[in-house]
């Protein structure tokens, strides 16, 4: 069951009910779309329920803009906490939600779990900053967290004997690239199941 959840009111009576359907709620990996605004006491039982937290790392964009002002600072650091669910223990699967969020762009996503900055890379020092994450935790939620969240984890989400061979080839090693460089990243070719589907055209000079 994935179930549409942005403000705290919302995500509570969501996981409460998911929590009468328990022990199902963690057996069929049920999920909330967004999980925007989870308060300090409702975090917890995103990992106690085994409830997954689908979430859409671009959004700082939008929520820099007007989460404040629409919340108000007393709530505002419950928004897109991402390290918090990480720190927490629950389950991430991040998206981009597009065309409802600022851009479809992966590496943008890559980009705004790291630096908490928009895909335009504002602000500069980043939004709520301490919710920043790693390269490692942003790739990983990406790839095995859908794959995990859509019962694929044996065949998708990671490159390992078996899978199927859906590959992205980047510029650069994100693991080597300065975070605020990510964006600059470029997708040189796109393999899916073992075939080329994408390849980037190569840069002429004149």
């Amino acid at each position: 069951v994935n179930v549409h959840a942005i403000g705290d009111e919302a995500n509570r009576r969501v996981l409460d009910a998911f929590a009468r359907a328990e022990p199902a709620t963690r057996r069929l990996r049920f999920r909330v779309e967004h999980a925007s605004l989870v308060s300090d006491d409702q975090l917890p039982r995103f990992r106690e329920l085994g409830v997954i937290a689908s979430i859409q790392p671009v959004f700082v964009g939008e929520y820099s803009r007007f989460a404040e002002a629409r919340v108000g600072s007393a709530r505002v650091h419950w928004v897109e906490r991402t390290r918090d669910f990480v720190a927490s223990g629950a389950r991430i699967a991040s998206g981009t939600d597009y065309p409802a969020s600022d851009t479809g762009d992966p590496i943008a996503t890559l980009f705004s779990m790291v630096t908490r900055r928009s895909a335009d890379g504002t602000p500069a020092s980043g939004w709520l900053p301490d919710q920043r994450v790693s390269v490692d935790v942003a790739l990983r939620s990406m790839t095995a967290g859908p794959a995990y969240a859509a019962f694929q984890e044996s065949e998708l989400g990671s490159i390992a004997v078996g899978h199927a061979a859906d590959l992205t080839v980047l510029s650069a090693d994100p693991y080597q690239v300065a975070p605020d460089k990510l964006r600059n990243l470029r997708v040189l070719r796109t393999i899916v199941a073992g075939r080329v589907v994408y390849r980037a055209k190569k840069k002429t000079t004149a």
